[in-house]
C-alpha cells in the first residue's frame, strides 16, 4: 500500500483480487519514510477491514530502509509453503541470457538518469558475443519522445558514457 496517495479504486481492486486467492495475506505499507503516521493507519485500517482475517500481519516498511522491511522478508519465508522445485536445482532461472542483459543495461539507465528518463525506456540487445574476457554485446534503447534521446545521449555524449560503463 502506498499511503502518500488518497485510497481509491486501485486499493479497492487489488484488496478484492487479494481477498479472492483464499490465501494467508501479509501487507506492506511502503513509503513509511515520507508518510505521516496517520496516513499510515488509515490505510492499514482499510485493507484491515477489507480483507478480514486472512491478513495475518501488517509491515510498515520504507524501500530505501533495508533494515524496516526484514521482519517482512521473515514472514513471507515463514507463510509460503515448501513446494518441489520447479526447475533443475541448479538452474538460476529460466530467463535467457539477453534479457537478463537487457534488464541489466535498463537498470543502469534507470539509475544513472533517474530523475531524466521515464520507466518506459526499453532495451534492446541486437548484437552478442562471446570472447575470453566474457562478452561484447551491443544494445538498441528505445524511448517514447525524441527530446528523451538527447537525454539519454547527454552533452557530449556523457550520459551514454556513464550508462555504458555502468553496464559493463
Amino acid at each position: 500500500a502506498d499511503p502518500t496517495r488518497a485510497l481509491g479504486q486501485e486499493d479497492t481492486m487489488v484488496a478484492s483480487a487479494a481477498y479472492k486467492c483464499h490465501k494467508p495475506l501479509l501487507l506492506a505499507i511502503n513509503k513509511n519514510d515520507v508518510t505521516t503516521p496517520e496516513d499510515a493507519a488509515t490505510h492499514e485500517q482499510f485493507y484491515r477491514e477489507q480483507l478480514g482475517d486472512r491478513l495475518k500481519a501488517a509491515f510498515h516498511i520504507s524501500a530505501q530502509n533495508p533494515a524496516s522491511y526484514q521482519d517482512l522478508l521473515t514472514a513471507m519465508k515463514e507463510t509460503l509453503p515448501v513446494g518441489p522445485f520447479l526447475y533443475p536445482e541448479d538452474l538460476l532461472t529460466d530467463s535467457k541470457e539477453r534479457d537478463i542483459a537487457a534488464e541489466l543495461i535498463r537498470q543502469v539507465i534507470l539509475e544513472t538518469l533517474y530523475e531524466e528518463v521515464p520507466h518506459s525506456v526499453a532495451v534492446t540487445v541486437e548484437n552478442w558475443k562471446e570472447n575470453r574476457g566474457g562478452c561484447t554485446i551491443s544494445a538498441s534503447l528505445h524511448v517514447e519522445r525524441k527530446s528523451q534521446k538527447g537525454i539519454l545521449i547527454g552533452k557530449g555524449g556523457e550520459s551514454i558514457k556513464k550508462i555504458r560503463i555502468g553496464a559493463e
